[in-house]
């Protein structure tokens, strides 16, 4: 078990790693990126056979015990996250593997695709506030690679809104994080669980607003989801439908964590103002999706608007609320990133995402039409 749960986070920097080796042989690299993958996808299968029998993957590192020490620990939901990400990561490998010239793509793609994969992995897995950070920064990293990697203006435009952003999240993690060590002495999930409900209540309120604001910044909730739907659409189609499905989720399973299980029952001063921000989120959401054309734009502001929907179960609260929250997630990074490669290929086909110059696609195409229908009435 204890090599098991580092799987997340080993499989994809090894074969980051491997790829980086490769990037002088395009054959290569993509070879070594399918077999990191289909590990990756074993491994946290896996892990969700162990969650299930009631085994959770568990381990603490660097020479001292939890909660002192290292710890990753992957219960149901976090070997689920796993497993969906893992599934997401191969979906969109297999789409670049078809949709890309191996000699036009550029060689550090793959291993800062992998890169992603690792830092989600790592905040599925952690069982610590810092380490949460530390993984958080391991996306920002990779993904604004990925924003840059083309060169052009409108992506390295979009490296800057993604990044300024989600800097300041970055910054009042940080500062959150100092601030719950402080009031607390611990940054473990069991050991702060076990702490928290001893705060005074101002503390605790102010200590769990703090995280709040960093996690909603990261998951493109209102007020602060601008960088989201002005960034997102210049990526490649397969690095859009990872991002699309997966990075907004790891900030959504930080609000989960932290109000359902780390600080429960949090105050329901702060879960009413959750809700509010849910509702905020849902409504201007749709409202952006709606003044746009761009089939990139609409479906990237209505992942701020799906945010919304999940950050409400959570507001909601209990063991109803937690399980909506579960559901709807992996079902929103499943649709997501499957409209986003279902728009890269009305792309291919017509070589254009606006609305009004691909009319009548589905007489074209009538099981592409389809295959846009069902997830986008899902």
């Amino acid at each position: 078990m204890t090599a098991l749960v580092v799987t997340p986070v080993l499989v994809p920097l090894a074969t980051a790693a491997l790829a980086t080796l490769a990037s002088r042989r395009p054959a290569l690299q993509t070879l070594v990126s399918a077999a990191g993958s289909v590990a990756f996808l074993a491994c946290a299968v896996a892990l969700v056979a162990l969650a299930a029998a009631d085994q959770p993957a568990q381990a603490a590192f660097g020479g001292w015990a939890a909660p002192f020490g290292i710890e990753f620990r992957l219960d149901r939901t976090g070997s689920a996250l796993v497993l969906i990400t893992a599934l997401m990561g191969a979906a969109s490998l297999l789409f670049l593997a078809s949709d890309a010239d191996p000699g036009n793509r550029h060689p550090m793609l793959l291993p800062l695709l992998h890169g992603v994969l690792a830092g989600v992995g790592g905040a599925f897995a952690t069982a610590d506030l810092f380490n949460l950070y530390v993984w958080f920064e391991v996306m920002l990293i990779c993904a604004i690679g990925l924003f840059a990697i083309g060169g052009r203006v409108d992506q390295l435009d979009a490296s800057f809104k993604y990044l300024v952003l989600n800097l300041l999240g970055t910054l009042l993690l940080l500062i959150a994080v100092g601030a719950v060590y402080a009031a607390t002495g611990h940054l473990n999930y069991g050991a702060l669980a076990q702490a928290a409900p001893a705060l005074p209540t101002g503390l605790a309120t102010v200590v769990l607003a703090a995280l709040l604001l960093a996690f909603l910044v990261k998951a493109g909730a209102f007020p602060l989801y601008a960088w989201l739907p002005a960034s997102y659409h210049t990526l490649p189609a397969p690095v859009l439908a990872l991002f699309a499905g997966l990075l907004t989720k790891v900030g959504v399973y930080a609000v989960l964590r932290t109000v359902g299980d780390v600080f429960a029952p949090a105050p329901a001063l702060l879960m009413e103002a959750l809700g509010w921000v849910a509702a905020a989120t849902m409504l201007l959401g749709v409202l952006g999706a709606a003044y746009h054309w761009d089939m990139r734009r609409i479906l990237a502001f209505h992942i701020v608007s799906q945010i919304g929907y999940i950050l409400l179960a959570i507001a909601l609260g209990g063991e109803a609320g937690n399980a909506a929250t579960l559901f709807y997630t992996v079902h929103h990074i499943v649709v997501k990133a499957n409209l986003f490669l279902i728009a890269a290929i009305v792309w291919r086909l017509t070589g254009s995402y606006d609305l009004r110059r691909i009319g009548g696609l589905y007489h074209a195409k009538p099981l592409l039409g389809m295959l846009f229908l069902v997830p986008a009435l899902s």
